[in-house]
């Protein structure tokens, strides 16, 4: 039970934390969260792109009893990184030093021209030394222009 585990990869367009009261209560609420999946994959480049995976079993330290986690997150456009889009990150960084480590971060997408891409994200225990990966495929299209405020009244 010691082998390093994570759940899918969620791309979400919300990921926001619930009142106590709704923990674990609705729809797409996951744990302290609410993460709403966008199911196509579709984002344009004014969106940002919500990214939610949970890690389990991380070994903690046997004299701090805390877990020590590396996570790398790749944008990629068929096998090649997309320059600029590559982020580092810590479970010290992330406040979060148990044996499950819960990733919730948005990715700005306002620099990617549209097209077909994918996210990788490589999770590291650095005490057991075992990485797990996830990989979820997302589409980038061009931000709609934006409309003057007379034609989004209603009744139009």
């Amino acid at each position: 039970d010691d082998k390093l585990e994570a759940s899918s990869l969620i791309l979400a367009d919300q990921i926001e934390h619930v009142p106590a009261k709704q923990i674990g209560a609705g729809q797409f609420v996951l744990g302290s969260s609410k993460v709403r999946p966008r199911l196509e994959a579709d984002f344009t480049t004014a969106d940002r792109l919500g990214i939610y995976m949970q890690v389990y079993n991380l070994k903690p330290d046997d004299a701090t009893h805390k877990s020590s986690a590396n996570f790398q997150f790749t944008v990629k456009r068929g096998n090649e990184a997309v320059p600029g889009m590559q982020f580092k990150e810590t479970s010290v960084d992330m406040k979060q030093t148990g044996e499950q480590v819960t990733i919730e971060r948005f990715l700005p997408l306002s620099t990617l021209p549209p097209g077909k891409y994918t996210l990788e994200v490589d999770a590291t225990d650095t005490h057991s030394n075992q990485t797990i990966s996830r990989t979820a495929d997302f589409t980038v299209k061009a931000a709609p222009e934006v409309k003057t405020t007379a034609s989004t009244a209603p009744g139009r």
